[in-house]
């Protein structure tokens, strides 16, 4: 058998490896294929050692099969620690792309405790206070005063709405560390009132 017959016949063992430690991810199978992925290793280098004189295309496959075996090996490592570990949830039957593991929910938009306010209501609940309160929870200072604050929101409320064609409130939300702002239409009861 000629080098370029071995060679594709090592991409089809490598493409069949990936299918196996997918399903292993995902949950259809119980042990990882540690044992063919050790095989096919064993493969590959014995077959790199006896290329000597190969022709520059063949040497160029298997230099590309070995490194895309190494890469998938080093990622299928990496997947297994975190997953003993507990870094990553592995949900069976899902799937998120090749890589079946389903790494934690994001953290998710909190609102402000403090009710929803928008920019109209000058109240002790009123927007401002729920800005400066959430940066305060999460430590940051706040570096504008209430009218300048109110200034640039009144700017881009009316911005907003003119693109929008509809009114718009602003919520306060923190989300990845950060206090947002965040404008959302008003239902039509709101319009009305």
């Amino acid at each position: 058998m000629d080098l370029s017959s071995k060679i594709t016949g090592l991409e089809g063992n490598l493409r069949t490896l990936i299918t196996r430690w997918d399903r292993f991810f995902a949950g259809d199978l119980k042990v990882p294929p540690t044992r063919e992925k050790e095989i096919l290793g064993k493969r590959l280098r014995a077959l790199a050692e006896d290329s000597g004189g190969a022709h520059a295309g063949d040497r160029f496959r298997l230099d590309q099969l070995q490194h895309r075996f190494m890469s998938y090996g080093t990622n299928w490592e990496r997947l297994l620690r975190e997953r003993e570990e507990g870094i990553r949830r592995f949900i069976p039957g899902k799937r998120e792309g090749r890589g079946v593991s389903v790494s934690p929910p994001p953290q998710e938009l909190t609102t402000n405790a403090r009710p929803v306010a928008s920019v109209d209501q000058v109240d002790a609940g009123g927007l401002f206070e729920n800005w400066c309160a959430a940066k305060a929870e999460i430590g940051q200072d706040v570096k504008i005063g209430r009218q300048a604050f109110e200034d640039q929101i009144d700017r881009q409320r009316q911005d907003i709405e003119t693109r929008m064609g509809s009114k718009v409130v602003f919520e306060v939300t923190v989300a990845d560390g950060k206090v947002k702002l965040t404008a959302r239409r008003t239902s039509n009861a709101d319009d009305e009132e």
